[in-house]
């Protein structure tokens, strides 16, 4: 789980062959402004109601994990402040 954060901006877990479901406990970052979880072994669906709460966020990477089936992309329009969204290779 992620510890509770109302200061916590940028958080990098590139490269660390992390190779679980990304955590329901996302939402307990507040202030994040950057999460780059590029280039793990992520499996299951990204929570986006979960990730729809980090509404500072600006930049989001799932660049090259195994996330998600062929489909829609995933609705982030709660995320007003979204810059920069990185999906490519994630499909299983």
């Amino acid at each position: 789980d992620m510890p509770r954060s109302s200061s916590l901006k940028f958080l990098d877990l590139q490269n660390n062959l992390f190779n679980s479901s990304l955590p329901n406990s996302i939402d307990n970052l507040l202030a994040l402004r950057h999460f780059d979880i590029a280039n793990n072994r992520l499996t299951g669906d990204i929570p986006i109601e979960h990730l729809n709460k980090l509404t500072q966020l600006e930049y989001l990477s799932f660049y090259s994990n195994h996330l998600l089936k062929p489909g829609p992309i995933p609705d982030l329009r709660m995320l007003s402040n979204l810059k920069e969204f990185n999906m490519m290779n994630t499909a299983r």
